[in-house]
């Protein structure tokens, strides 16, 4: 009988596992030997049910969204020409990459690929887990922002809130069962470090209580977003489309919320678009066209496009997805590449960003009404952008470029600001133009915080390393006060 039990029980794990995706496949092995340290808490604070609170505020102050430059000579303000350029910090191509079905995979392997965390070779590896057999990556992978800045790479996961099956009563928040190296879906845990280094979130397959109409689907994603916002504090605005079911389309349209979906073919009512931003789009209710890489496994199939949106001139976004596939290395390679090519280590003409940065930073570029005035010598530049289109609540990405032409800047100037820009920096361009980045995204400051708190509790050089991410990022006179308690 007890032998008997046994085979049950194990006939019962592997309907699990199949049911969960095919988990039940041979498990990632790479070379490498244990390492004996203890790992860095990938989410500061020590306590397993603690999220941070990524709520954005849901009216926001333009009033102290300014800067002021010093500049030298005779100023003539009607020959200052300020704009946003194309893509955000002045690149020549954009590239975003999805992970479909809450695949704990973008947290295993993606995101910690990105950062130089942990690689675990069991591949369903949770926050907080235990570590078996691994290694570290040899470098974080990203490009600059233009001004000599890191800004790592980031991608989106397409989540499941409200979904369960037989087995497991709630695939992101599990009663029944514990995450560990054989369970394959994100968990809420697991999500929360990848949004502080500004990876995103994406509607997918919902619960519809047997509900499968237009209408059905389109009260399982409010059901879902109200699940999202219980647990995280901010809410999803993009749908990744599932299983080719154009009835998500439809109900998208119908959610106010949902203002931008990736398809990867025809949609309901016609072709997806290969988005490019060499002239105004508006991005409101698009379909955009995404490649679905599982079925081109290796790095030079995927290569070709990317060499040729890198060179084309017209500002093209590239979107690649996958399931988080057995062959995973071809991805990680892929991100490698790209960060060697044409990132801080190549050419640095990538922005490697989520749908959600992309659609801000265009939504600002369409809409934000740049105010230029004289004080003395001193350029102001004041910025507004109406949240008619896309209310404060869903913009997380409040930061853009802008390029100055006409202008003659001090050596070792220093640029001021209100109170509502955390993030500045700024550069010569190769035309004598300036690019200035501006960030009004006050959750820079409370990662500034929470990383630098992490590394004081630590000491360790990994967590210095985040802490100086965020803290690089902010305006001098905020930076400095994180610079001492860290040095």
């Amino acid at each position: 009988m007890k032998k008997l039990s046994y085979i049950l029980h194990g006939l019962l794990f592997f309907a699990i596992c199949m049911t969960m995706n095919g988990c039940m496949k041979d498990a990632y092995k790479g070379p490498g030997e244990d390492e004996k340290e203890k790992p860095e808490p990938p989410v500061p604070d020590g306590e397993d049910d603690y999220l941070p609170d990524f709520s954005v505020p849901k009216n926001f102050d333009w009033n102290e969204a300014y800067v002021k430059i010093p500049l030298t000579g005779n100023v003539n303000i009607d020959n200052i020409k300020v704009f946003f350029p194309h893509l955000k910090y002045n690149k020549s191509f954009v590239y975003s990459y999805t992970f479909d079905d809450c695949t704990v995979m973008a947290y295993s392997r993606g995101f910690n690929t990105i950062n130089k965390k942990w690689i675990d070779y069991h591949r369903f590896f949770h926050v907080g887990q235990e570590r078996t057999t691994g290694s570290y990556p040899d470098k974080t992978l990203g490009y600059t922002d233009g001004c000599g800045n890191e800004r790592r790479f980031t991608v989106g996961v397409a989540i499941w809130p409200d979904s369960r099956n037989q087995n497991i009563d709630d695939f992101m928040n599990p009663t029944t069962h514990k995450p560990d190296k054989y369970y394959p879906h994100l968990v809420w845990k697991d999500v929360a470090p990848m949004l502080d280094f500004g990876n995103e979130i994406y509607f997918h397959d919902i619960d519809t209580n047997g509900d499968d109409t237009v209408d059905g689907i389109l009260n399982g994603m409010k059901k879902s977003q109200n699940i999202t916002e219980s647990f995280l504090g901010r809410k999803m605005k993009i749908l990744a489309r599932p299983g080719g079911n154009n009835d998500y389309v439809a109900a998208a349209r119908l959610y106010d919320d949902i203002v931008f979906t990736a398809v990867e073919s025809k949609t309901d009512i016609g072709s997806p678009l290969n988005v490019t931003f060499d002239n105004e789009i508006d991005l409101n209710n698009v379909s955009q066209y995404r490649r679905f890489v599982e079925s081109t496994p290796t790095l030079a199939q995927l290569w070709p496009n990317i060499s040729a949106a890198s060179l084309s001139g017209t500002y093209p976004w590239l979107h690649d997805f996958s399931h988080g596939p057995e062959n995973f290395q071809y991805v990680l390679d892929l991100f490698t590449k790209l960060n060697d090519e044409y990132g801080k280590d190549g050419s640095d003409c990538v922005w490697f960003a989520t749908l959600d940065e992309v659609y801000e930073y265009n939504y600002l570029r369409n809409n934000c009404i740049i105010e230029k005035s004289l004080s003395g010598n001193d350029l102001i530049l004041r910025f507004s952008c109406p949240s008619s289109e896309l209310p404060d609540e869903l913009m997380f990405h409040r930061d853009f470029s802008v390029i100055i032409e006409g202008v003659s800047v001090p050596t070792n100037t220093s640029i001021s600001s209100g109170k509502n820009v955390y993030g500045l920096s700024y550069a010569k361009q190769k035309d004598d133009n300036w690019m200035i980045n501006i960030n009004c995204n006050k959750s820079l400051m409370d990662r500034a915080e929470r990383y630098t708190s992490l590394y004081e509790k630590e000491k360790s050089a990994s967590a210095k390393e985040d802490a100086l991410y965020f803290v690089n990022q902010l305006r001098e006179d905020l930076r400095k006060p994180f610079e001492n308690r860290i040095r």
